[in-house]
């Protein structure tokens, strides 16, 4: 992948009946499941859509609305790891609502979890098939982690840690990486999910290869590499995974962007990219490795980007980029 024109995009604008039902809401996040082709539309309304993509066409499938008490606002909604059945809605109370669609409930809650800055994840994000049935997530607030199970009866926090810069998961959802920093030295740690119940630490690494004024807060696990970077200065980082050692690339960005999107390359076993994106100026750029010649190549790229996007990564293909035009009421689908 060499040039933005390999970068494809298509439209999918959502039907003409259903555009007029949303003209006047505001569409403030978006969730997606590959596997079941559904949308999840949040809107400022405390209302969320479940669609689905019929023929390049957006269909509204059913409505929720004031599912929570008038005086919540529910700020994000997701599909429990692509279950279209389970959906965790986000609130600005710091609870999660766990809605079951076929029985039209709220079926759990997991209470005080968030806070005014935080982010969140879920270990199916990158591999569906997740090869043990383990099926978590993880909210990082506060420069701590919290990971709670999503079994049907028995939910559980299990595991907590603080004093953290920033976190990821692995593609197969077993793994979970973090970076801590002590005494002005940047360490990487591997937690390992043994079940539903157990997990134990299987990594510690004192990364030498940085700089003590280098504070690494992004982390991301693709394939067979390690991105880590120091957002504030656009140092970033590219490790092998298998086993960790030292960098293999250093890379020096001239925006601060706040989102990497990593992907193949067109040769999987030595090239390697990394998609840039910075939301508020709307800038992007594309970075190509490869490993064989020990070369990487930058450019800036024109992509129509949004606050409002959908991203999930492909270890054997390309990834999907979507972002919603809430103006237009319509997706642009990028395959990276």
């Amino acid at each position: 992948m060499t040039s933005k024109k390999e970068i494809n995009s298509k439209i999918i604008a959502l039907s003409a009946q259903d555009k007029d039902k949303l003209i006047n809401e505001k569409i403030i996040f978006i969730d997606f499941a590959p596997k079941n082709n559904l949308i999840l539309l949040t809107s400022s309304y405390n209302t969320f859509y479940i669609c689905e993509i019929i023929n390049n066409s957006i269909i509204i499938k059913k409505t929720f609305t004031n599912v929570v008490e008038s005086i919540i606002k529910i700020n994000k909604c997701y599909f429990c790891n692509e279950n279209s059945n389970i959906i965790l809605l986000l609130s600005d109370n710091n609870n999660i609502y766990e809605w079951t669609v076929d029985r039209e409930y709220i079926s759990h809650i997991y209470y005080d979890v968030l806070g005014d800055s935080y982010e969140f994840k879920m270990n199916c994000q990158k591999n569906s098939s997740n090869e043990k049935g383990i099926q978590n997530f993880c909210v990082f607030k506060e420069h701590g982690i919290n990971v709670w199970n999503t079994m049907k009866y028995n939910k559980k926090n299990v595991l907590r840690i603080e004093n953290i810069n920033c976190f990821s998961y692995d593609s197969t959802g077993l793994l979970l990486y973090y970076i801590d920093k002590t005494n002005q030295k940047n360490y990487l740690r591997v937690i390992k999910f043994i079940d539903e119940y157990e997990c134990k630490e299987i990594f510690y690494k004192n990364l030498t290869f940085l700089d003590s004024k280098i504070n690494i807060d992004y982390i991301n696990s693709f394939d067979v590499n390690i991105i880590i970077s120091d957002t504030k200065i656009g140092k970033l980082y590219v490790l092998k995974n298998y086993p960790i050692k030292e960098k293999e690339f250093e890379i020096s960005l001239n925006n601060n962007y706040n989102l990497y999107i990593p992907f193949v390359g067109q040769n999987p076993l030595y090239q390697f990219g990394i998609l840039c994106l910075n939301i508020n100026n709307n800038s992007q750029a594309l970075i190509n490795l490869c490993y064989k010649s020990k070369t990487k190549n930058i450019e800036n790229i024109e992509l129509i980007i949004s606050d409002l996007i959908y991203f999930k990564e492909n270890n054997q293909g390309k990834g999907l980029l979507l972002t919603f035009n809430d103006l237009k009421k319509d997706l642009t689908q990028y395959d990276i």
